[in-house]
């Protein structure tokens, strides 16, 4: 199949050029779920190429085609998190289910997961669950039939946005679903970046070289969309030096031309081959100068929530605005302008447009304004019910200061970790209390 030119979205907001061949994988992978044989995707590709937009139109498809949708996002703040992902995922059912649902989701060793994690529903904080003499094995497989109960009164679809950035602990469960997959009504989709530093390359790698997973490699822009992305963006078709200029500049990639028109279009650029070297003098801006222009052009209060919401890597309105040191209705109408200008998605909770946004602005901080941010992070969540590993994982970013509190927290959230069968988590807290460090005694 010749590969398509998809303009479906805005015309000022292309999202999806040149993908359609990818898209009738994605159905087919979806059909698996819904048909009960099981369905893996990973989506791989490098930053900007558009990996979340196509995750988004994967997510659309299944809810068209009557599956649950199960969504989460690794996050680079929250690679300690043991179960991070696997709680973003499973939480939400457990949470809107009635009793006698609940209470079907959570049969049998599912409870047993369920009570070990603290999963809404489950009771307790799981210190008397006897889990057996292997306590991550029971995990995993607790959460393997928790799975296999939610879908099995209609398809699911587990959708996973940058699973680079996952906890290691759920990418060993997905591991262990997928060689479980066959006869489930699941089909899993998940975009990730291709040996990412830092992200457990082992565990991804299992998941992307299975057998049953279907690989999808996004390829960048070809000029002919490039043009297209130009003439949706500024309204009027470029001549073709421009086109040159703009592929060069951003090598095709969704995310960088998007950036570029944005640029383009605030600066009054027409697109011709007259002005393509203005084309190259923004171009050369790194992603995050760009982004930093953009947000010095909003108001005051507006930059500072970006950089609060960069600290907290997402965050409800309340908290941002206590961490920015703005009142909570002068942090909303921020909230507006920085949607405004796409740097933060519309709606609740705060959360960036792109990674790459928020690594951007989060790049520009200080080492020093950081780490006293993640530790103000952490004392502003710590009273929030659940928001142990959050706290630690902030903690991990801040500054040793001999502060006993940040010890306690750090020893509780391992013991957590532990009890949860996640050791190499609570092996990361109690290396970080050596370093505060504790006291001798």
């Amino acid at each position: 199949m010749d590969r398509q030119l998809i303009t479906d979205a805005p015309a000022a907001k292309p999202t999806l050029l040149e993908r359609g061949t990818e898209l009738v994988r994605v159905e087919a992978v979806l059909e698996r779920g819904c048909l009960g044989t099981g369905g893996l995707m990973v989506i791989e590709g490098p930053a900007g190429i558009g990996k979340t937009a196509m995750l988004g139109a994967a997510c659309a498809a299944a809810q068209a085609k009557g599956m649950r949708l199960l969504r989460a996002r690794g996050a680079q703040l929250e690679r300690e998190f043991a179960f991070g992902v696997v709680r973003q995922l499973l939480e939400p059912p457990l949470a809107e289910a009635d009793d006698s649902q609940r209470a079907e989701y959570l049969d049998g060793a599912a409870g047993v997961a369920a009570a070990l994690l603290e999963l809404p529903g489950a009771g307790g904080d799981g210190t008397g669950i006897a889990a057996g003499p292997d306590p991550p094995f029971a995990v995993l497989h607790g959460l393997y039939w928790l799975c296999a109960n939610v879908s099995s009164s209609e398809p699911a679809c587990l959708a996973l946005d940058d699973a680079h950035w996952a906890d290691s602990p759920s990418l060993r469960f997905l591991s262990f679903l997928l060689t479980r997959l066959e006869g489930l009504s699941i089909a899993v989709i998940v975009a990730t970046r291709p040996r990412e530093a830092g992200a457990d390359a082992g565990l991804l790698a299992a998941l992307a070289t299975d057998p049953s997973a279907e690989m999808l490699h996004l390829a960048p822009l070809t000029r002919s969309a490039v043009a297209q992305f130009v003439t949706d963006g500024l309204g009027d078709a470029p001549e073709p030096g421009f086109v040159d200029a703009c592929l060069q500049a951003t090598g095709g990639t969704p995310f960088l031309m998007r950036e570029l028109v944005g640029a383009l279009r605030a600066d009054g650029v027409a697109p011709t081959d007259a002005h393509a070297a203005h084309v190259e003098r923004i171009g050369a801006r790194t992603v995050g100068r760009s982004i930093l222009l953009r947000l010095d052009r909003l108001p005051e209060p507006a930059g500072r929530l970006a950089r609060a919401v960069a600290i907290l890597e997402s965050g409800d309105l309340r908290q941002a605005a206590e961490l920015a040191e703005l009142a909570e209705d002068e942090a909303a109408a921020a909230a507006d302008v920085l949607a405004g200008a796409e740097i933060l998605e519309p709606g609740r909770p705060l959360a960036f447009s792109h990674p790459i946004v928020r690594a951007g602005i989060y790049a520009e901080l200080a080492s020093g304004d950081r780490a006293r941010g993640h530790r103000a992070a952490a004392r502003l969540l710590a009273p929030s019910p659940g928001s142990n590993d959050r706290v630690a994982e902030h903690l991990l970013l801040s500054d040793p200061a001999g502060d006993e509190w940040v010890i306690e927290r750090l020893v509780q959230a391992a013991r957590s970790a532990a009890r949860s069968g996640a050791p190499e988590s609570a092996a990361v807290y109690l290396r970080r209390v050596l370093e505060e460090p504790p006291a001798p005694e």
